[in-house]
């Protein structure tokens, strides 16, 4: 976190741009409910560059998958991208 605060402020004081970050587990309807509620009350409703850094993997074939690795795996990498 401290390192994101340092970035932060470089790139404000370089640049003159304002930068913020959320974490947020984007498999979690709720969080992402939250994170964007967080984006529209910082960014009074208005997001110039969103950058989504997400994914998940599961190192087995496939067919080994237990429903619960499946839907984990769905949930990150697919539906929150529509979310």
């Amino acid at each position: 976190m401290l390192r994101n605060l340092i970035v932060a402020c470089w790139v404000r004081k370089i640049w003159g741009f304002e930068v913020s970050e959320s974490v947020c587990d984007v498999s979690n309807g709720a969080q992402r409910e939250e994170l964007m509620e967080t984006v529209s009350f910082v960014c009074d409703g208005k997001l110039n560059i969103l950058i989504n850094n997400v994914g998940t993997n599961i190192r087995k074939p496939m067919v080994e998958f237990t429903a619960e690795e499946f839907s984990t795996l769905m949930a990150t990498n697919f539906e929150s991208v529509f979310h």
